[in-house]
Protein backbone atom coordinates (compact mmCIF):
# COMPACT_ATOMS: atom_id res chain seq x y z
CA UNK A 1 0.00 0.00 0.00
CA UNK A 2 1.34 3.50 -0.87
CA UNK A 3 2.78 5.51 2.05
CA UNK A 4 0.88 8.74 2.83
CA UNK A 5 3.00 11.78 3.78
CA UNK A 6 1.71 13.49 6.91
CA UNK A 7 1.31 17.28 6.48
CA UNK A 8 3.27 19.73 8.66
CA UNK A 9 2.60 23.33 9.76
CA UNK A 10 4.81 25.78 7.80
CA UNK A 11 6.78 28.57 9.51
CA UNK A 12 6.23 32.28 8.94
CA UNK A 13 9.64 32.60 7.23
CA UNK A 14 8.82 29.76 4.86
CA UNK A 15 5.45 31.29 3.97
CA UNK A 16 7.09 34.73 3.51
CA UNK A 17 9.60 33.25 1.00
CA UNK A 18 6.81 31.28 -0.71
CA UNK A 19 4.77 34.44 -1.37
CA UNK A 20 7.51 36.76 -2.69
CA UNK A 21 9.78 37.41 0.38
CA UNK A 22 7.18 39.20 2.51
CA UNK A 23 8.85 41.39 5.21
CA UNK A 24 7.49 40.99 8.75
CA UNK A 25 10.58 42.14 10.76
CA UNK A 26 9.62 45.08 13.02
CA UNK A 27 13.01 46.88 12.73
CA UNK A 28 13.04 46.59 8.93
CA UNK A 29 9.51 47.96 8.70
CA UNK A 30 10.39 50.85 11.11
CA UNK A 31 13.46 51.73 9.02
CA UNK A 32 11.18 52.00 5.97
CA UNK A 33 8.79 54.28 7.91
CA UNK A 34 11.76 56.38 9.26
CA UNK A 35 13.17 56.79 5.77
CA UNK A 36 9.81 58.02 4.49
CA UNK A 37 9.47 60.39 7.50
CA UNK A 38 12.99 61.74 6.99
CA UNK A 39 12.25 62.54 3.35
CA UNK A 40 8.91 64.14 4.29
CA UNK A 41 10.38 66.48 6.95
CA UNK A 42 13.41 67.31 4.87
CA UNK A 43 10.99 68.74 2.33
CA UNK A 44 9.06 70.59 5.06
CA UNK A 45 12.34 72.08 6.50
CA UNK A 46 13.31 73.24 3.07
CA UNK A 47 9.93 74.95 2.67
CA UNK A 48 10.41 76.57 6.16
CA UNK A 49 13.88 77.85 5.28
CA UNK A 50 12.52 79.39 2.10
CA UNK A 51 9.81 81.17 4.13
CA UNK A 52 12.43 82.39 6.66
CA UNK A 53 14.68 83.76 3.90
CA UNK A 54 11.74 85.59 2.36
CA UNK A 55 10.92 87.14 5.79
CA UNK A 56 14.44 88.47 6.42
CA UNK A 57 14.74 89.72 2.87
CA UNK A 58 11.45 91.58 3.24
CA UNK A 59 12.53 92.97 6.68
CA UNK A 60 15.84 94.14 5.30
CA UNK A 61 14.11 95.87 2.44
CA UNK A 62 11.64 97.63 4.76
CA UNK A 63 14.35 98.83 7.12
CA UNK A 64 16.50 100.07 4.23
CA UNK A 65 13.53 102.02 2.87
CA UNK A 66 12.90 103.57 6.31
CA UNK A 67 16.54 104.64 6.70
CA UNK A 68 16.56 106.18 3.25
CA UNK A 69 13.41 108.09 4.12
CA UNK A 70 15.00 109.41 7.36
CA UNK A 71 18.13 110.47 5.52
CA UNK A 72 16.14 112.40 2.91
CA UNK A 73 14.06 114.01 5.64
CA UNK A 74 17.19 115.08 7.53
CA UNK A 75 18.67 116.55 4.41
CA UNK A 76 15.61 118.67 3.61
CA UNK A 77 14.37 119.51 7.14
CA UNK A 78 14.29 123.11 8.45
CA UNK A 79 16.97 123.65 11.05
CA UNK A 80 14.67 124.80 13.81
CA UNK A 81 14.34 123.30 17.22
CA UNK A 82 10.67 122.43 16.91
CA UNK A 83 11.07 120.82 13.52
CA UNK A 84 14.00 118.80 14.61
CA UNK A 85 12.10 117.59 17.64
CA UNK A 86 9.10 116.54 15.56
CA UNK A 87 11.29 114.81 13.06
CA UNK A 88 13.12 112.93 15.76
CA UNK A 89 9.81 111.79 17.26
CA UNK A 90 8.59 110.53 13.90
CA UNK A 91 11.81 108.67 13.26
CA UNK A 92 11.60 107.05 16.70
CA UNK A 93 8.00 106.01 16.11
CA UNK A 94 8.86 104.48 12.73
CA UNK A 95 11.82 102.61 14.19
CA UNK A 96 9.67 101.26 17.03
CA UNK A 97 6.93 100.20 14.56
CA UNK A 98 9.45 98.31 12.44
CA UNK A 99 10.88 96.63 15.49
CA UNK A 100 7.40 95.53 16.67
CA UNK A 101 6.54 94.09 13.23
CA UNK A 102 9.86 92.24 13.01
CA UNK A 103 9.43 90.86 16.53
CA UNK A 104 5.96 89.44 15.72
CA UNK A 105 7.10 87.82 12.50
CA UNK A 106 10.24 86.45 14.18
CA UNK A 107 8.09 84.97 16.93
CA UNK A 108 5.83 83.21 14.38
CA UNK A 109 8.87 81.86 12.51
CA UNK A 110 10.40 80.52 15.75
CA UNK A 111 7.09 78.93 16.72
CA UNK A 112 6.81 77.28 13.28
CA UNK A 113 10.37 75.93 13.68
CA UNK A 114 9.57 74.44 17.08
CA UNK A 115 6.29 72.97 15.75
CA UNK A 116 8.10 71.36 12.82
CA UNK A 117 10.69 69.83 15.14
CA UNK A 118 7.96 68.52 17.50
CA UNK A 119 5.95 67.05 14.58
CA UNK A 120 9.05 65.29 13.24
CA UNK A 121 9.81 63.79 16.65
CA UNK A 122 6.18 62.66 16.98
CA UNK A 123 6.29 61.11 13.51
CA UNK A 124 9.41 59.10 14.42
CA UNK A 125 7.70 57.96 17.63
CA UNK A 126 4.59 56.97 15.67
CA UNK A 127 6.77 54.96 13.27
CA UNK A 128 7.79 52.73 16.19
CA UNK A 129 4.16 52.00 17.04
CA UNK A 130 3.07 51.59 13.36
CA UNK A 131 6.02 49.29 12.61
CA UNK A 132 5.06 47.05 15.55
CA UNK A 133 1.39 46.99 14.49
CA UNK A 134 2.24 46.30 10.83
CA UNK A 135 4.67 43.52 11.79
CA UNK A 136 2.06 41.90 14.03
CA UNK A 137 -0.57 42.28 11.29
CA UNK A 138 1.66 40.54 8.73
CA UNK A 139 2.58 37.81 11.20
CA UNK A 140 -1.09 37.22 11.99
CA UNK A 141 -1.93 37.02 8.25
CA UNK A 142 0.93 34.56 7.69
CA UNK A 143 -0.28 32.51 10.65
CA UNK A 144 -3.81 32.39 9.25
CA UNK A 145 -2.47 31.48 5.82
CA UNK A 146 -0.30 28.73 7.29
CA UNK A 147 -3.27 27.38 9.25
CA UNK A 148 -5.45 27.29 6.14
CA UNK A 149 -2.73 25.54 4.13
CA UNK A 150 -2.24 23.03 6.94
CA UNK A 151 -5.99 22.35 7.07
CA UNK A 152 -6.14 21.88 3.27
CA UNK A 153 -3.10 19.56 3.33
CA UNK A 154 -4.66 17.57 6.17
CA UNK A 155 -7.94 17.24 4.30
CA UNK A 156 -6.07 16.15 1.17
CA UNK A 157 -4.14 13.55 3.18
CA UNK A 158 -7.40 12.22 4.67
CA UNK A 159 -8.91 11.96 1.17
CA UNK A 160 -5.79 10.24 -0.11
CA UNK A 161 -5.91 7.69 2.71
CA UNK A 162 -9.60 7.03 2.05
CA UNK A 163 -8.89 6.58 -1.65
CA UNK A 164 -6.06 4.15 -0.96
CA UNK A 165 -8.25 2.21 1.47
CA UNK A 166 -11.00 1.94 -1.13
CA UNK A 167 -8.46 0.97 -3.78
CA UNK A 168 -7.11 -1.80 -1.53
CA UNK A 169 -10.63 -3.06 -0.83
CA UNK A 170 -11.39 -3.04 -4.57
CA UNK A 171 -8.21 -5.01 -5.30
CA UNK A 172 -9.19 -7.65 -2.75
CA UNK A 173 -12.70 -7.78 -4.16
CA UNK A 174 -11.29 -8.15 -7.67
CA UNK A 175 -9.11 -11.01 -6.50
CA UNK A 176 -12.16 -12.76 -5.02
CA UNK A 177 -14.11 -12.15 -8.20
CA UNK A 178 -11.29 -13.74 -10.19
CA UNK A 179 -11.56 -16.92 -8.14
CA UNK A 180 -15.33 -16.91 -8.51
CA UNK A 181 -14.98 -16.37 -12.25
CA UNK A 182 -12.69 -19.41 -12.54
CA UNK A 183 -15.27 -21.57 -10.83
CA UNK A 184 -18.04 -20.13 -12.97
CA UNK A 185 -16.00 -20.72 -16.13
CA UNK A 186 -15.46 -24.37 -15.24
CA UNK A 187 -19.18 -24.83 -14.62
CA UNK A 188 -20.03 -23.00 -17.84
CA UNK A 189 -17.65 -25.20 -19.86
CA UNK A 190 -19.34 -28.34 -18.55
CA UNK A 191 -22.79 -26.89 -19.23
CA UNK A 192 -21.68 -25.92 -22.73
CA UNK A 193 -20.60 -29.47 -23.47
CA UNK A 194 -23.96 -30.81 -22.31
CA UNK A 195 -25.89 -28.17 -24.25
CA UNK A 196 -23.83 -28.86 -27.38
CA UNK A 197 -24.59 -32.57 -27.22
CA UNK A 198 -28.28 -31.88 -26.71
CA UNK A 199 -28.27 -29.37 -29.56
CA UNK A 200 -26.59 -31.87 -31.90
CA UNK A 201 -29.22 -34.50 -31.16
CA UNK A 202 -32.01 -31.96 -31.54
CA UNK A 203 -30.55 -30.85 -34.85
CA UNK A 204 -30.58 -34.41 -36.18
CA UNK A 205 -34.21 -34.87 -35.10
CA UNK A 206 -35.18 -31.45 -36.49
CA UNK A 207 -33.58 -32.18 -39.84
CA UNK A 208 -35.45 -35.46 -40.13
CA UNK A 209 -38.74 -33.79 -39.19
CA UNK A 210 -38.09 -30.93 -41.62
CA UNK A 211 -37.32 -33.36 -44.45
CA UNK A 212 -40.58 -35.21 -43.86
CA UNK A 213 -42.54 -31.96 -43.62
CA UNK A 214 -40.94 -30.73 -46.85
CA UNK A 215 -41.90 -33.92 -48.66
CA UNK A 216 -45.51 -33.61 -47.42
CA UNK A 217 -45.64 -29.91 -48.30
CA UNK A 218 -44.33 -30.54 -51.81
CA UNK A 219 -46.88 -33.28 -52.38
CA UNK A 220 -49.72 -31.07 -51.17
CA UNK A 221 -48.44 -28.09 -53.19
CA UNK A 222 -48.24 -30.18 -56.35
CA UNK A 223 -51.82 -31.38 -55.90
CA UNK A 224 -53.05 -27.88 -55.11
CA UNK A 225 -51.25 -26.50 -58.14
CA UNK A 226 -52.86 -29.02 -60.45
CA UNK A 227 -56.29 -28.26 -58.96
CA UNK A 228 -55.72 -24.51 -59.23
CA UNK A 229 -54.64 -24.80 -62.86
CA UNK A 230 -57.73 -26.81 -63.73
CA UNK A 231 -60.03 -24.41 -61.85
CA UNK A 232 -58.33 -21.40 -63.46
CA UNK A 233 -58.82 -22.84 -66.92
CA UNK A 234 -62.49 -23.51 -66.21
CA UNK A 235 -62.96 -20.03 -64.79
CA UNK A 236 -61.23 -18.50 -67.80
CA UNK A 237 -63.49 -20.37 -70.18
CA UNK A 238 -66.57 -19.35 -68.21
CA UNK A 239 -65.41 -15.71 -68.00
CA UNK A 240 -64.78 -15.59 -71.74
CA UNK A 241 -68.20 -17.05 -72.45
CA UNK A 242 -69.89 -14.60 -70.06
CA UNK A 243 -67.92 -11.65 -71.51
CA UNK A 244 -68.85 -12.62 -75.05
CA UNK A 245 -72.50 -13.00 -74.06
CA UNK A 246 -72.52 -9.67 -72.23
CA UNK A 247 -70.90 -7.96 -75.18
CA UNK A 248 -73.51 -9.29 -77.58
CA UNK A 249 -76.29 -8.38 -75.17
CA UNK A 250 -74.89 -4.86 -74.68
CA UNK A 251 -74.53 -4.30 -78.40
CA UNK A 252 -78.06 -5.58 -78.97
CA UNK A 253 -79.47 -3.42 -76.17
CA UNK A 254 -77.70 -0.35 -77.54
CA UNK A 255 -79.06 -1.05 -81.03
CA UNK A 256 -82.59 -1.51 -79.69
CA UNK A 257 -82.33 1.64 -77.54
CA UNK A 258 -80.98 3.66 -80.45
CA UNK A 259 -83.73 2.35 -82.68
CA UNK A 260 -86.36 3.13 -80.04
CA UNK A 261 -85.07 6.67 -79.55
CA UNK A 262 -84.90 7.21 -83.29
CA UNK A 263 -88.46 5.96 -83.72
CA UNK A 264 -89.64 8.11 -80.80
CA UNK A 265 -87.94 11.22 -82.23
CA UNK A 266 -89.36 10.56 -85.72
CA UNK A 267 -92.79 10.05 -84.17
CA UNK A 268 -92.67 13.43 -82.45
CA UNK A 269 -91.29 15.17 -85.51
CA UNK A 270 -93.99 13.65 -87.74
CA UNK A 271 -96.81 15.33 -85.80
CA UNK A 272 -97.32 18.77 -87.39
CA UNK A 273 -99.85 19.93 -84.80
CA UNK A 274 -97.41 19.30 -81.90
CA UNK A 275 -95.55 22.48 -80.82
CA UNK A 276 -91.93 22.49 -79.68
CA UNK A 277 -93.04 23.05 -76.11
CA UNK A 278 -95.46 20.11 -76.25
CA UNK A 279 -92.85 17.86 -77.89
CA UNK A 280 -90.17 18.73 -75.32
CA UNK A 281 -92.61 18.35 -72.44
CA UNK A 282 -93.81 14.96 -73.71
CA UNK A 283 -90.21 13.74 -74.14
CA UNK A 284 -89.34 14.79 -70.56
CA UNK A 285 -92.55 13.21 -69.23
CA UNK A 286 -91.69 9.95 -71.03
CA UNK A 287 -88.16 9.94 -69.56
CA UNK A 288 -86.53 10.71 -72.94
CA UNK A 289 -84.24 13.58 -71.82
CA UNK A 290 -81.83 13.09 -74.73
CA UNK A 291 -84.74 13.42 -77.23
CA UNK A 292 -85.82 16.63 -75.49
CA UNK A 293 -82.26 18.01 -75.79
CA UNK A 294 -82.12 17.08 -79.51
CA UNK A 295 -85.49 18.78 -80.19
CA UNK A 296 -84.35 22.02 -78.51
CA UNK A 297 -81.02 22.01 -80.37
CA UNK A 298 -82.72 21.44 -83.77
CA UNK A 299 -85.47 24.02 -83.23
CA UNK A 300 -83.45 26.84 -81.57
CA UNK A 301 -79.87 26.23 -82.71
CA UNK A 302 -78.76 26.19 -79.06
CA UNK A 303 -75.65 24.31 -78.00
CA UNK A 304 -75.91 20.92 -76.40
CA UNK A 305 -74.90 22.32 -73.03
CA UNK A 306 -77.55 25.09 -73.13
CA UNK A 307 -80.20 22.60 -74.26
CA UNK A 308 -79.30 20.25 -71.39
CA UNK A 309 -79.60 23.16 -68.92
CA UNK A 310 -83.08 23.99 -70.33
CA UNK A 311 -84.17 20.39 -69.83
CA UNK A 312 -82.85 20.42 -66.27
CA UNK A 313 -84.78 23.62 -65.50
CA UNK A 314 -87.99 22.06 -66.86
CA UNK A 315 -87.49 18.92 -64.80
CA UNK A 316 -86.91 20.92 -61.59
CA UNK A 317 -90.45 22.19 -61.82
CA UNK A 318 -91.69 18.74 -60.83
CA UNK A 319 -91.13 17.86 -57.15
CA UNK A 320 -91.50 14.54 -55.35
CA UNK A 321 -94.13 15.69 -52.75
CA UNK A 322 -97.30 13.48 -52.84
CA UNK A 323 -100.71 15.30 -53.22
CA UNK A 324 -104.15 14.44 -54.63
CA UNK A 325 -104.41 14.30 -58.48
CA UNK A 326 -105.93 16.84 -60.91
CA UNK A 327 -106.67 19.68 -58.50
CA UNK A 328 -105.79 23.34 -58.09
CA UNK A 329 -104.67 23.13 -54.47
CA UNK A 330 -103.63 26.79 -54.09
CA UNK A 331 -103.20 29.93 -56.19
CA UNK A 332 -100.37 29.20 -58.60
CA UNK A 333 -100.08 25.53 -57.48
CA UNK A 334 -101.63 22.47 -59.19
CA UNK A 335 -101.23 18.73 -58.97
CA UNK A 336 -100.33 16.91 -62.19
CA UNK A 337 -100.53 13.22 -63.04
CA UNK A 338 -97.33 11.21 -63.11
CA UNK A 339 -96.76 9.34 -66.39
CA UNK A 340 -93.36 7.85 -65.48
CA UNK A 341 -93.75 4.14 -64.78
CA UNK A 342 -90.83 4.13 -62.32
CA UNK A 343 -92.51 6.72 -60.07
CA UNK A 344 -95.79 4.84 -60.31
CA UNK A 345 -93.97 1.71 -59.28
CA UNK A 346 -93.14 3.44 -55.99
CA UNK A 347 -96.73 4.55 -55.48
CA UNK A 348 -96.27 8.18 -56.65
CA UNK A 349 -99.34 9.03 -58.81
CA UNK A 350 -99.13 12.83 -58.83
CA UNK A 351 -96.76 15.69 -58.04
CA UNK A 352 -97.39 19.41 -57.38
CA UNK A 353 -96.21 22.08 -59.81
CA UNK A 354 -95.88 25.69 -58.66
CA UNK A 355 -96.14 28.52 -61.14
CA UNK A 356 -92.91 30.49 -61.44
CA UNK A 357 -93.45 34.25 -61.29
CA UNK A 358 -92.00 36.10 -64.32
CA UNK A 359 -91.87 39.89 -63.65
CA UNK A 360 -93.22 42.22 -66.37
CA UNK A 361 -91.58 45.69 -66.62
CA UNK A 362 -93.65 48.80 -65.91
CA UNK A 363 -95.20 50.31 -69.08
CA UNK A 364 -93.93 47.46 -71.26
CA UNK A 365 -93.53 47.76 -75.01
CA UNK A 366 -95.16 45.24 -77.37
CA UNK A 367 -91.82 43.51 -77.86
CA UNK A 368 -91.37 43.20 -74.08
CA UNK A 369 -94.87 41.77 -73.75
CA UNK A 370 -94.09 39.15 -76.43
CA UNK A 371 -90.82 38.23 -74.75
CA UNK A 372 -92.52 38.01 -71.37
CA UNK A 373 -95.29 35.80 -72.77
CA UNK A 374 -92.84 33.42 -74.46
CA UNK A 375 -90.66 33.21 -71.36
CA UNK A 376 -93.66 32.75 -69.08
CA UNK A 377 -95.01 29.96 -71.27
CA UNK A 378 -91.60 28.26 -71.44
CA UNK A 379 -90.81 28.57 -67.72
CA UNK A 380 -94.34 27.43 -66.71
CA UNK A 381 -94.88 24.91 -69.50
CA UNK A 382 -95.90 22.03 -67.24
CA UNK A 383 -98.12 24.33 -65.16
CA UNK A 384 -100.14 25.51 -68.19
CA UNK A 385 -100.07 22.08 -69.86
CA UNK A 386 -102.01 20.56 -66.95
CA UNK A 387 -104.58 23.37 -66.82
CA UNK A 388 -103.01 25.77 -64.37
CA UNK A 389 -104.78 29.14 -63.95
Amino acid sequence: MTEVTRPSLRSAAELARLYGNITFDEDAIRRKFDKATEAEYALKRKEYEQTEDQFYNRLFGTQSTALDTIRRANASAISSGAAKGMQAANELSAILGLQQESVDDSTRLAQARYNLTDAEAAAYAKNVVDALAKANEIKLALGTLGSNIYAADTQFAVGEMQYLAQLDAAAKQLEGMGLTADATKYSADRNLEGNKYTADQNLIGSKYTADQNLAGTRYTADKNYAGNVYAANQNLAAARYAADANREATIRAAELNNAAQTAYYNHLASQPDLTLQDAVGKAISDGQDSIAVALIMQATGASKRDAENMVKDLKKQISSTQTSQGKQVAPGVIEVPVENWFLKLWGIDSVPIQKKKIPLPDNPTPEQIVDWYVKNRMENYSYYKYGGE
